[in-house]
C-alpha cells in the first residue's frame, strides 16, 4: 500500500511539473518583457503586455491606475504555475448590464514577487493571443 501511495505521489508531482515544460521559453520571454517594462517605469510598455482586445477606455484606465501603483518597484522573482480551475481564474461577470469575459483563454498564473519592505506579490492570469504571444488576460465586453 505504501508503494502504491508513493507511486501516486510521484506521478502527481511529475504531472504537476509537466505543463510548463513546452512553454518555458515563451513564458521566460514574457517574464523578461515584464522585468524590462517595470524597470523602465514606462506605463505604455507595461500596458503592451496586456491583451486589451475591445476593453473599454474605463477598463484600460483601471489597468493603467493599477500599473501606476506597482511600476518601478524592484522585482524579486517572477514565476508561473498552471491554473487549477478555481472560479477566480476566469472572468465572468455583468456590470451595469454589460457582460464581461476574458480577453484570452486563461492558461497560467504569473506570480510577481516584489523586493519591497512588504514583500508584495501580484498575481496575473495569462493566455496566448492570436500571434502566440503570452499576454495578461483582461476583462472585455462579451457580445450577447
Amino acid at each position: 500500500m505504501l508503494k502504491r501511495i508513493s507511486l501516486c505521489l510521484t506521478c502527481i508531482a511529475l504531472t504537476a511539473c509537466k505543463p510548463l515544460a513546452p512553454n518555458k521559453s515563451d513564458l521566460e520571454s514574457l517574464s523578461e518583457q515584464f522585468y524590462k517594462a517595470n524597470a523602465s517605469s514606462n506605463i505604455e510598455a507595461m500596458l503592451e503586455l496586456y491583451e486589451l482586445g475591445n476593453a473599454s477606455s474605463q477598463m484600460v484606465g483601471f489597468i493603467r491606475t493599477a500599473i501606476e501603483f506597482e511600476i518601478g518597484i524592484p522585482i524579486n522573482r517572477i514565476s508561473f504555475e498552471p491554473l487549477t480551475g478555481a472560479p477566480e481564474e476566469t472572468i465572468d461577470f455583468t456590470h451595469q448590464g454589460v457582460t464581461y469575459g476574458s480577453s484570452l483563454e486563461p492558461r497560467y498564473r504569473m506570480i510577481v514577487s516584489y523586493s519591497n519592505e512588504h514583500a508584495s506579490v501580484s498575481k496575473f492570469t495569462i493566455g496566448k493571443n492570436a500571434n502566440k504571444d503570452w499576454r495578461i488576460v483582461t476583462a472585455v465586453p462579451i457580445k450577447p
